[in-house]
């Protein structure tokens, strides 16, 4: 009876444990990373130590029944980051006539940096799958690639949208394809590849849709960085423990160096968003930041609804090379505007992105 209680009083720890670091990874969306670095890491651990949690309920359940209100406690406090990461909305709402389909998609120089990629062959995916999908608002990032490319094979592709702009940053673009008018545009923020822009949509007469595109800094890992970063999620420790190590602290190190950047470029965002908050709005982009991250928290709480979030179900991951199992890119929208069905399209891998859609309509009064 006593050896029982023992292991019991372990499980029992070892659950308080999770459930502390659980919390704190939830809680670290609240600091600056400008402040404090290596808070933009923390939140990439949130499904570890979410799954550690869950865990420690599964334990207690089996071997420590007494305990089983500590995992407990610490899901249900810690409920509303869980459900932003890992919603679950399997009946949702069917959007209503008149509504706007919009998507957001790293398209990654359209495509043509894949391995063995050829102009000619199949005249370019992403443009054919873009061009077909029937959105009416579409925000591209990083799409830029040789104006000979783009002349030949994409341009002709996407004269399916009558309105259209290409906002340059170095070697990098965003881009919007809209069945409407574009009144005006301005430029939020720049960052060397990256940067937001807002645009002015003429939806209806009288009736006006800012829309922001975003791409926000990214975490810094080059292709050979990620291909490292994969090779120790899949073979990490023995005989490489020593190689591991380096390439955990230099993952972690660029990752840190990035998130205080991000920052500042989803302050600025922010910023617009609360002096137009009683506008028709939507944010969309990669923000290479995820849901349990200052740079989300930051633009949601400017007055935002997240579409996933709030009509889909499932991690929603949205970049799709290598270990990096995370959902980055994002559909937002103002209080005057309700998301449905959002949802992330895995038919297309011809970028390291997903795309995602969403459908808008007005708010009901």
């Amino acid at each position: 009876m006593k050896r029982a209680k023992t292991y019991q009083k372990f499980i029992a720890g070892a659950a308080a444990f999770s459930v502390v670091l659980l919390w704190l990874c939830a809680a670290s969306p609240m600091v600056d990373p400008r402040s404090f670095s290596y808070a933009g890491v923390v939140g990439l651990a949130f499904p570890f130590f979410l799954a550690g949690v869950l865990l420690m309920l599964c334990l207690c359940l089996l071997l420590a029944a007494r305990y089983t209100w500590i995992p407990l406690l610490g899901l249900l406090c810690a409920y509303q980051p869980v459900f932003t990461y890992f919603p679950v909305h399997p009946f949702s709402s069917a959007p209503p006539d008149g509504a706007l389909k919009v998507m957001t998609f790293n398209v990654r120089l359209w495509g043509t940096w894949t391995e063995g990629y050829d102009e000619g062959h199949k005249h370019n995916l992403i443009a054919q799958y873009v061009a077909a999908s029937g959105s009416d608002i579409v925000c591209l990032q990083e799409a830029y690639t040789t104006d000979k490319t783009f002349a030949k094979y994409i341009d002709p592709v996407m004269q399916v949208y009558a309105h259209r702009d290409t906002v340059r940053f170095d070697y990098s673009a965003l881009a919007l394809y809209t069945r409407f008018p574009i009144l005006k545009k301005q430029e939020l923020c720049r960052d060397m590849t990256n940067g937001a822009v807002a645009y002015w949509l003429l939806t209806a007469p009288k009736d006006t849709l800012i829309v922001v595109n975003c791409h926000l800094k990214s975490m810094g890992m080059t292709q050979a960085d990620r291909e490292e970063f994969s090779d120790m999620v899949k073979h990490g420790g023995g005989a490489e423990q020593q190689h591991t190590e380096q390439t955990s602290r230099m993952v972690i190190s660029k990752v840190a160096a990035a998130s205080g950047v991000r920052a500042a470029m989803a302050d600025s965002v922010a910023q617009f968003v609360r002096a137009h908050q009683r506008k028709k709005l939507m944010v969309c982009g990669d923000f290479n930041d995820t849901p349990i991250s200052y740079t989300f928290r930051t633009i949601k709480e400017a007055g935002l609804t997240d579409a996933f979030s709030t009509t889909a179900t499932g991690l929603g991951r949205s970049f799709n090379r290598d270990a990096i199992i995370v959902r980055i890119d994002n559909i937002l929208c103002s209080p005057a505007l309700r998301p449905y069905r959002c949802r992330i399209d895995r038919s297309i891998a011809t970028s390291d992105h997903y795309p995602m859609t969403a459908y808008i309509a007005p708010a009901k009064e």
